[in-house]
């Protein structure tokens, strides 16, 4: 073989190889591009998805906060309404009951016509006294919810006294049983302090149905007896 011959093809040999290397090289570099692109993609993609995340629980907290708020505000006004309407209920039956003694004081020489008057204040007294009775019930539950023992005891002492004056019954033997269940099962297992005040206002407040159902208030004034005063 001749001599250019062998150099042509070592030239043709050599010029293969620096092709192949720099083919070699060229993919190397582009795999190693690809893999930090790949990763920049993955730390792009994961921060963007802790953005959002952060964002949504940023988001549903201030709505969680914004429903509370609104929550707050609507219970407070719901409150108000039913105070209100309870203080406006009892006046009327206060009104009412002034006015039936009134009537009462001359009734051995009235006349029939100032009797049947006298009836008719006595009877829508008696329905005044059942509407409290209902809404004192009512009232005792959202008291209930809230876990006020104290207040839910004093609810109920309202509620005996209101279903007393209604004389009805029904109402009374079941504000009677719910007394007792707070007495025994809240306020004395919880060491409940109430001022002499508010416990002599309960007895005064059970004396009132005394008649009607001597032997559960008998029983009520018992447990009385057993709550802790304020000193």
């Amino acid at each position: 073989m001749s001599t250019i011959l062998r150099c042509s093809i070592l030239s043709t040999g050599n010029w293969g190889g620096v092709f192949a290397l720099a083919a070699l090289l060229s993919g190397f570099g582009w795999w190693s591009n690809f893999r930090v692109y790949e990763a920049d993609k993955k730390r792009l993609r994961e921060e963007l998805d802790g953005q959002l995340k952060e964002a949504e629980s940023k988001a549903a907290l201030r709505e969680k906060d914004a429903q509370q708020a609104a929550d707050a505000k609507l219970e407070a006004k719901i409150e108000n309404a039913f105070s209100r309407m309870l203080n406006e209920l009892t006046e009327v039956r206060r009104e009412t009951g002034a006015l039936r003694t009134k009537l009462s004081t001359s009734i051995e020489s009235a006349s029939k016509p100032l009797r049947s008057a006298v009836d008719r204040v006595t009877k829508l007294e008696r329905g005044l006294a059942e509407r409290e009775a209902e809404l004192r019930h009512v009232e005792e539950y959202v008291w209930d919810l809230k876990s006020n023992d104290t207040n839910v005891l004093l609810t109920q002492g309202q509620g005996v006294s209101a279903a007393a004056l209604a004389q009805n019954k029904y109402y009374l033997d079941n504000v009677l049983k719910r007394m007792k269940a707070t007495i025994e099962q809240k306020v004395l297992p919880k060491n409940v302090e109430l001022s002499q005040t508010v416990i002599d206002l309960l007895k005064q407040r059970l004396d009132s149905a005394a008649e009607q159902n001597p032997t559960a208030v008998a029983e009520l004034l018992g447990l009385v007896a057993k709550i802790n005063a304020k000193p």
